[in-house]
């Protein structure tokens, strides 16, 4: 009797081991499939999308400037914003100098009315960003 025990205990270990031969191919294959994206088509959509959104910007340009054609649309690279950022109080007013329609450069003010942004810098005190508020942009300017 007691070698039958021994005996089972043998096959119980077997088992496992088989289980254990089947699974580690199946996690091979799953990482075999991810490498075969094709980068190239990833890329292609890529550009896609930064083309229709040149195209996207300089469509606004032209409704915001009355008309003008932009002179330049830039791809940039901007980070994101910082996790931390310091409230350098509420922005009541935005003013620029700009050239639109058949004018010149002019100075154009856009107070906001309604939900005021903020205005934040970074902790470095390198860069601004504009929080918040309610406003959108138009061929008029800055309303809201």
């Amino acid at each position: 009797m007691a070698k039958k025990k021994v005996a089972k205990k043998k096959k119980r270990k077997v088992v496992a081991r088989k289980n254990a031969v089947k699974r580690k191919p199946a996690l091979k294959s799953t990482a075999k499939k991810a490498k075969k994206k094709n980068p190239s088509r990833k890329n292609t959509s890529t550009r896609v999308t930064i083309e229709r959104e040149l195209r996207r910007a300089d469509s606004f340009y032209k409704d915001f400037s009355w008309g003008r054609d932009a002179k330049e649309v830039i791809k940039a690279r901007v980070p994101g914003v910082p996790k931390v950022l310091v409230s350098l109080g509420e922005l009541h007013a935005v003013e620029y100098k700009a050239a639109k329609g058949r004018r010149g450069k002019e100075t154009y003010r856009h107070v906001f009315h309604k939900a005021k942004p903020l205005l934040c810098s970074d902790s470095r005190g390198n860069r601004l960003y504009i929080i918040g508020g309610d406003y959108t942009i138009t061929e008029r300017g800055i309303e809201g």
